[in-house]
């Protein structure tokens, strides 16, 4: 009778541990276009900022509901490449800078049109930018081909460990402590030209993740115990 009071008392301590809200364990939200109207551009004053090598390169929102992730606008980026190769970016910039210590991921919803070029791809940059040079500390992750992508949208998760070269370009850098702006990239290589057929890529939800809290990973700990102290007494 004691070790049954003994495990009944591991187990609901166990549940209210791995339930109870751990202040760390909390998303930063970049975006999720909910609160813009009329277009991405004339939305400037929020954060973002519109960059292209030709101008093939253009943003809008989107509001068709197939090609959004959760709620009602996505961000839309759309590219030709007539010769070579033609892109640009969506630059958020934060007021100041953002701490995401407590974060181990970043986290975004995307579908991708390769239209007239299968080899189209895209990316994310973070960064940490000091001084006139936007490019100063900069971690970009390696380009995705938008065919990857399901054709109704997935979410991608990357992680914000900078060293990780799977993920990560080679000399990524990333202060965790003094994010500045998070970019997304689009780029087509092989296109059909102005009158052709173009490249897309929707983006929706970016989140910067936390790892689980230490109290979640100590309840179920203790729930695991439990468990195997139950088939102990029953063996």
């Amino acid at each position: 009778m004691k070790n049954k009071f003994i495990l009944t008392g591991l187990l609901l301590l166990g549940l209210a541990v791995s339930l109870a809200p751990s202040a760390a364990a909390v998303p930063f939200v970049v975006d999720n276009f909910e609160s813009y109207s009329g277009s991405i551009p004339n939305a400037y004053q929020t954060g973002w900022l519109e960059t292209s090598w030709a101008p093939t390169f253009s943003s809008a929102l989107e509001t068709n509901p197939v090609n959004v992730g959760e709620g009602q606008q996505s961000m839309l980026l759309e590219t030709y490449a007539a010769s070579g190769g033609n892109g640009g970016y969506m630059a958020h910039r934060f007021v100041g800078t953002v701490d995401w210590s407590g974060q181990t991921d970043i986290r975004f919803w995307a579908k991708g049109d390769a239209g007239g070029d299968p080899g189209a791809v895209y990316r994310i940059w973070i960064g940490n930018v000091t001084g006139s040079n936007v490019y100063n500390n900069i971690a970009k992750s390696k380009v995705r081909l938008l065919s990857d992508l399901d054709s109704s949208g997935e979410y991608v998760t990357l992680t914000l460990d900078a060293s990780d070269t799977s993920v990560w370009e080679s000399g990524s850098t990333l202060n965790l402590t003094a994010v500045k702006r998070v970019w997304v990239s689009l780029y087509s290589y092989n296109g059909q030209g102005d009158g052709g057929n173009p490249s897309k890529l929707w983006v929706d939800d970016i989140q910067a993740i936390p790892e689980p809290g230490s109290l979640f990973l100590l309840g179920t700990g203790l729930l695991g115990l439990v468990s195997g102290l139950r088939r102990k007494m029953k063996g």
